[in-house]
């Protein structure tokens, strides 16, 4: 198994390359306004750090989000034309899900983060175990100063976001957490659908369609 992984979600963005266990090759992006240009040259550079070549890449997981409304809309839409020009199979990885699952975190019940300005973060609760990683709550937005209540009570708080109250700062996944989400998805056969796989906002983005100018039909 040879998996293509990609998240441009976060300030500091991911390109790697896994096989069932372990991480071959990896490329870390961590100027946030350049992802998309760098990100085709990340991945040729992982490909050639790790001997391969498209033709032997078995699939590409990708980070879903939230995260940056743009940043995830980059590596998923670089995702799908992969996909469909090498004819390879795709799966969408929560970005939370990934942060949490960084195999350097304690056992315990926690909170992965996401800052997502205006006064918010995503959040979603996790409990680690010997056995892997369980969801507990769903991703949503809450404000900060929900979170750094809850926060206090943690075993551990991952990610990032304006707050003291952060145990492992990440500023993205890493392409080991990456691993262990993708795992997860394959053990339980979970293959997403190209025109169906859209990224998780979790709450409406800042730009708002316009309505119907008043008067006209």
């Amino acid at each position: 198994m040879n998996w293509l992984l990609l998240d441009t979600s976060c300030p500091h963005a991911l390109v790697a390359i896994v096989d069932e266990k372990s991480v071959l090759a990896e490329q870390k992006m961590l100027e946030t306004m350049q992802h998309a240009e760098q990100l085709t040259s990340a991945i040729e550079k992982c490909l050639k750090e790790a001997a391969l070549t498209f033709s032997d890449l078995d699939g590409v997981a990708v980070g879903k989000g939230p995260g940056s409304f743009v940043g995830v809309r980059i590596a998923i839409a670089h995702a799908k034309g992969i996909c469909v020009a090498k004819r390879l199979p795709l799966v969408g990885l929560s970005t939370l899900f990934s942060i949490a699952a960084e195999p350097s975190l304690p056992e315990g019940d926690g909170i992965a983060i996401i800052d997502a300005k205006r006064g918010e973060v995503y959040a979603q609760c996790f409990r680690r175990t010997a056995e892997g990683v369980e969801v507990l709550t769903p991703a949503e937005a809450i404000p900060l100063e929900v979170f750094e209540t809850f926060a206090k009570i943690q075993d551990f708080v991952v990610g990032f976001a304006q707050s003291n109250h952060i145990t492992h700062r990440r500023e993205g996944p890493s392409a080991e957490g990456m691993l262990q989400a993708l795992q997860v998805k394959i053990k339980a056969g979970i293959i997403d659908e190209l025109n169906s796989l859209e990224p998780d906002y979790c709450r409406a983005p800042d730009a708002k369609k316009m309505g119907a100018i008043p008067g006209k039909a």
